[in-house]
């Protein structure tokens, strides 16, 4: 009665979750009893050799989901990401201003903008190269990086022109930081290429305050910006104020 015994606590153990559980073969190892003993071991050791497969194929399969998540993530970041400046690029600008006017549409917070470009670009383009026009931009991004708040959404929204979107803050906190940025551009000496002479350069910016109207708040901006350009460049201009007289040359 002992190997029947023996097997039948095997079995209850094994089933109980003991799966490293193996029944001590009877003495007489070839009549019924130890066949069927030494049947059953051989099928746990099956069963164990498959849950190891499964466990480790699991395993892989976590880390190639891992992998893939990583992979997604980095291919959204791409999507929302400028190659160059590595700034956010123009189309999460427009859906990180429509999350914005949703929610000061509810919040009645004041809501900001800055367009601004690079004076003169394309003249610096053709004098000194593409190459150098795009160290500039890249230069002048790590500028905007350095002087905005963490709050502030910047991107390139084209070319040479970039946005500033400021939540929670009123038109005098907006032009702050816009006479900020443009005097740090304008004090900032930018060594290009092999070239040892710096090369200065300045932008111009226009100013608008959000009232009610996505449509109307950008192309106040973009108004302003243009008034900045035709008051002789390197100003801050607010939407609605008009162009101020030229700056004298520097």
């Amino acid at each position: 009665m002992k190997p029947i015994k023996a097997l039948s606590d095997g079995a209850r153990r094994i089933s109980e979750g003991h799966m490293n559980h193996e029944i001590p073969a009877p003495a007489n190892r070839d009549d019924e009893l130890g066949l069927l003993t030494s049947t059953f071991n051989e099928m746990m050791d099956r069963l164990r050799s498959n849950q190891l497969e499964i466990e480790q194929d699991r395993i892989r399969l976590a880390e190639k989901n891992e992998e893939l998540q990583h992979a997604n993530e980095i291919l959204s970041q791409l999507s929302i990401t400028d190659g160059l400046t590595k700034l956010h690029n123009h189309r999460y600008f427009q859906d990180y201003l429509t999350r914005e006017i949703k929610r000061v549409s509810r919040t009645r917070d004041p809501l900001a903008m800055i367009l601004l470009d690079i004076d003169d670009f394309k003249q610096l383009n053709d004098t000194y190269g593409h190459a150098a026009g795009d160290e500039v931009l890249t230069s002048l991004a790590a500028i905007m990086n350095d002087t905005a708040r963490e709050s502030d959404l910047i991107a390139r929204y084209g070319g040479e022109e970039f946005v500033i979107l400021m939540p929670n803050t009123d038109l005098a906190g907006a032009v702050h930081l816009a006479e900020k940025l443009r005097m740090s551009v304008e004090s900032t000496r930018l060594i290009i290429g092999d070239g040892m002479k710096p090369i200065e350069i300045t932008i111009s910016l226009g100013v608008a305050v959000y009232a009610g109207d996505r449509r109307r708040f950008f192309a106040e901006a973009d108004k302003a910006l243009y008034q900045a350009k035709g008051a002789g460049k390197n100003c801050v201009i607010i939407a609605g104020a008009g162009a101020p007289e030229a700056r004298p040359p520097s």
